[in-house]
């Protein structure tokens, strides 16, 4: 096992880390403020994730650049989800608990039959961003960002 090699997992590791952290932030703050039991909050994440591509794939706008953008357009939609769906959870009168359960429960099921719908189970990558255009390596980008350490091959 070479330094790279320890240094790539590493870097993923701490990424990933983050990411996992970054999500677990959002469900305390769902619950803490709103008393709010979120089990949709990761297909918001893949929504999220889902629009930053498209942003990339068809306007060219970098995900960098997109993440505001895209944070906009998912508060407007978890707005309407919550005008929709959880308002009417949280008043229920009997087992509220169960019931915002089975409600979001229920939306990430939909969420993610749709997005299987619409866009298809299949892998997809951003090619070009500003990280390859600052001359960092793709397989280093892939390493990092998507935890394959073993895809890190340094150029000869």
């Amino acid at each position: 096992m070479t330094a790279e090699t320890i240094i790539q997992s590493l870097a993923s590791g701490l990424l990933m880390g983050l990411l996992y952290g970054l999500i677990a932030v959002g469900l305390a703050l769902i619950f803490g403020l709103m008393d709010v039991v979120n089990f949709a909050h990761g297909e918001f994440l893949m929504i999220a994730m889902y629009a930053t591509f498209f942003l990339f794939a068809f306007f060219a706008v970098d995900p960098l650049l997109a993440a505001p953008l895209v944070a906009a357009a998912l508060f407007v939609f978890g707005a309407a989800v919550y005008l929709l769906i959880v308002r009417f959870a949280v008043r229920a009168k009997a087992n509220t608990g169960m019931v915002q359960i089975f409600s979001t429960f229920g939306l990430a099921i939909v969420m993610r039959g749709l997005a299987q719908y619409f866009f298809t189970p299949d892998y997809r990558s951003v090619t070009h961003s500003w990280l390859r255009r600052a001359g960092v390596d793709r397989s280093l980008c892939r390493a990092v960002f998507f935890h394959q350490p073993h895809r890190f091959r340094p150029r000869a």
